[in-house]
């Protein structure tokens, strides 16, 4: 079964030609934005996505020191990641959660930014472990 994997992007799951960013984006000049690598692995109890609460809070924590407002909670950030892997059908997965300011030229100080975008994707490539399913 061969899946094309979509894309939560800015608070929904779309096809990845759906989500773009603008060429001026503060975030393909200058780098401005935090990530976090999560793995999602197949049990016997079924798909686990590992510490994501844990990663997703250490996300937040590293938006608000580079001062990029986030526009979800840490939970809706935990929803969706559950939903993604859902979609994708896949047992394991490699989960990149991106938080990037987007703004266009001139706006270069931290902080300044107004509308951030927020993306999780999943690809096919521990105590605190959730349920995907």
């Amino acid at each position: 079964m061969t899946k094309k994997a979509r894309i939560w992007f800015n608070g929904e799951l779309r096809e990845s030609a759906d989500c773009t960013v603008h060429i001026a984006s503060h975030a393909i000049h200058y780098g401005s934005s935090v990530f976090e690598g999560i793995r999602a692995y197949d049990t016997p109890r079924g798909t686990m996505i590992m510490r994501g609460m844990d990663h997703l809070k250490r996300l937040n924590y590293s938006a608000n020191v580079y001062r990029i407002p986030m526009n979800y909670a840490v939970e809706q950030l935990h929803d969706a990641m559950r939903e993604t892997v859902r979609d994708s059908g896949l047992a394991s997965a490699y989960i990149r959660p991106i938080i990037s300011r987007v703004t266009s030229f001139g706006a270069a100080a931290p902080g300044t930014s107004t509308a951030p975008t927020t993306r999780s994707a999943s690809s096919t490539y521990s105590s605190s472990a959730c349920r995907v399913e």
